[in-house]
């Protein structure tokens, strides 16, 4: 038989133990997710929290959109987090698959500008049925565009533009030129590892624009106006004159 704890003993573990606030990262306004209670801090570290991004952004439109976090650290009495996935519930994808439409569903391995390694796996819908050879160009364009997209962009800003929509705001016009297409989205994105040496070939540099010297334009030549009456005035005599001479 197992022995009982006594109230006495279970009162003093409990006072051991102390209250920590989790809080969001940046990208997440530094909201704060919770409170989590525990006697050792080193607990906390690796603890991860899932939570709909409706919580956190207090937007209803992104109630079927979820983040999964991890506690990195304690920093002043608080629990640090860091963004590990973010996922879209797989009852919105559905919505879009339809007859006479074709589906494309990738997955790709990505490195961030600095050195993460990320699975992304978007999710696209084309507005008709269409030949494989443009499926083909369509999947080999969304992979081109997520490789240099993630190599020229550190992780937290990443997250934050696939959170915010803009990188499939982005990604959807650029294929949009191959074929119409009726959804574009990142259905679930995943941290790997750290560490990874990123393609340089993938970088872009940075543009450089040329300084244009400017051209030297001459002053437009004045030009005097008539009033319409007066020109008028002068017809009226003109025409008198030629009466008279006429006569």
């Amino acid at each position: 038989m197992a022995k009982k704890k006594s109230k006495q003993t279970g009162a003093k573990d409990w006072k051991k133990k102390s209250w920590y606030p989790i809080i969001a990262p940046k990208v997440l306004n530094n909201a704060v997710l919770g409170e989590s209670v525990v006697s050792d801090v080193a607990v906390l570290n690796g603890k991860t929290v899932r939570l709909s991004l409706m919580t956190v952004l207090g937007d209803i439109k992104k109630q079927n959109n979820w983040v999964k976090l991890r506690v990195t650290g304690i920093r002043e009495g608080k629990a640090q987090t860091r963004i590990i996935s973010y996922e879209v519930s797989p009852s919105v994808i559905k919505r879009f698959v339809r007859r006479r439409r074709d589906k494309i569903d990738c997955s790709y391995l990505c490195v961030t500008r600095d050195g993460v390694q990320v699975r992304i796996k978007p999710f696209i819908v084309t507005r008709n049925n269409t030949s494989n050879s443009t499926l083909t160009d369509l999947r080999a364009k969304v992979k081109d565009y997520l490789l240099r997209a993630a190599a020229n962009t550190p992780y937290d800003d990443l997250f934050n533009n696939i959170i915010r929509g803009r990188l499939q705001m982005d990604l959807k016009r650029t294929i949009s030129k191959i074929y119409p297409i009726k959804k574009c989205d990142i259905r679930k994105i995943i941290h790997i590892k750290d560490g990874v040496e990123v393609d340089k070939s993938l970088i872009r540099a940075p543009v450089q624009r040329k300084e244009v010297p400017r051209k030297e334009v001459a002053p437009k030549p004045v030009v005097k106006t008539v009033p319409i009456k007066k020109v008028e005035e002068k017809k009226k005599e003109e025409v008198k004159e030629n009466a008279k001479t006429s006569n």
